[in-house]
């Protein structure tokens, strides 16, 4: 099993899932990322949790970085790395099979 500390956000009227990754991520192929992207997709949605799934990962420069489709850039964009971390607000735990993933909130205390 994998537990992935994701925050479940709305900004400006848009529901987001970002998962927290590591700055390795940067260094995958597209088609890796694209595929990673994809299945942090069917795990939150298996989960019940709405929105879209999105990669974050602290940059070079410390900036916020993220894949996303490029109607969410404005969104994702304001955003700082700071604000995801503050914002972290869901476990969820992924078992064999990825159906089996089980979102858990947690309060800003747990954090």
């Amino acid at each position: 099993m994998h537990t992935f500390e994701v925050a479940h956000v709305r900004v400006d009227g848009t529901d987001l899932i970002l998962f927290p990754v590591s700055e390795g991520f940067a260094r995958r192929s597209s088609a890796e990322q694209l595929a990673a992207a994809a299945t942090l997709q069917r795990y939150a949605t298996r989960a019940g949790l709405a929105g879209t799934a999105v990669p974050v990962w602290r940059g070079r420069s410390g900036r916020l970085t993220f894949l996303a489709r490029p109607s969410l850039h404005g969104v994702i964009g304001t955003m700082t790395w700071e604000d995801v971390a503050a914002s972290l607000n869901v476990r969820l735990t992924v078992g064999r099979p990825a159906a089996a993933a089980r979102p858990e909130r947690v309060s800003a205390d747990a954090a």
